[in-house]
């Protein structure tokens, strides 16, 4: 069976080494992604892609703060006009094409505004999406955003820096590894069940060596395949798809975003809500091992 194109070397190898249902499966799970690169740069405007630092919030409007009124931490703000510009391919699912969606979190509370009984938005976790930021800002939104993670300080927040973002097409599969709602949903589609693979424990060990070279979910990015370190979070049948993954990264020598023990955050959003901006059912969901 032939590899998919994207797959390096090594990866070519291990694919072939697997067993045909699990090569079926890489191949009909194949798909864009829009990979997320981060760096540090001093020439981040208000308006651009960013994770963490300091958001654009107009002077017509209220920065977002806690019940108690205190500020919320940028987590992430991202320009579509930015991702569109530098992707020019499309990818599975329509983005907007203009507009900016910010995510904020409590970096003062335990789980940065997790909640397990209702991952939406809520008074410590809130999104925004702005369509028009040509408004001038609002005269104390810096003071404000270094203040929310100050607050957070003792917490050890995933992000305490700004980091400059960029964005390019990469291709990618599910993986058994994780057990993705992708993952179950194509061995259903293929008629492939778990004992179809794993015929023994020899063979399921030799399995997860090559699924680990295959092994692409991680990385910070919008859309693809998510990747957890528990467990998936939504109900085997869920229509939702990764919007955002940030993961933990080191950076460079003096700057990371660490999510808790090495964690990761995904954002998850179904395809008709996307298509109709309707951020504010945006699930979020954050673990370390």
């Amino acid at each position: 069976m032939q590899a998919p194109h994207y797959l390096n070397e090594e990866q070519q190898q291990a694919f072939a080494q697997l067993p045909q249902a699990l090569q079926q499966m890489v191949i009909k799970t194949q798909h864009a992604f829009i990979k997320i690169t981060t760096q540090v740069a001093d020439d981040i405007t208000l308006t651009d892609s960013k994770f963490g630092g300091t958001p654009y919030v107009a002077e017509n409007n209220n920065y977002p703060l806690t019940a108690e009124g205190k500020p919320l931490m940028l987590l992430a703000q991202i320009n579509f006009a930015q991702v569109h510009k530098q992707v020019q391919d499309s990818v599975s699912e329509p983005l907007p094409k203009s507009g900016l969606l910010q995510i904020f979190i409590n970096s003062a509370d335990d789980i940065y505004g997790l909640d397990f009984d209702n991952p939406y938005p809520n008074d410590n976790y809130q999104v925004r999406f702005i369509s028009d930021f040509s408004t001038k800002p609002l005269a104390n939104i810096e003071e404000l955003a270094k203040k929310a993670i100050e607050d957070g300080k003792n917490n050890y927040p995933p992000i305490t820096f700004e980091f400059k973002l960029t964005f390019s097409k990469e291709y990618g599969s599910a993986n058994s590894l994780n057990w993705t709602v992708e993952y179950l949903r194509s061995l259903a589609e293929l008629g492939i069940t778990e004992n179809d693979i794993f015929i023994d424990d020899e063979l399921e060990d030799k399995i997860y060596e090559l699924m680990e070279i295959l092994d692409d979910d991680g990385g910070h990015k919008i859309f693809g395949v998510p990747y957890f370190t528990q467990d998936e979070v939504r109900s085997k049948d869920s229509e939702q798809i990764l919007l955002l993954q940030i993961d933990s990264e080191d950076v460079d020598d003096k700057h990371e975003i660490c999510w808790g023990d090495a964690g990761v955050a995904n954002f998850f959003i179904t395809p008709q809500q996307l298509q109709n901006l309707e951020f504010d059912k945006l699930m979020y969901n954050w673990d370390c091992s």
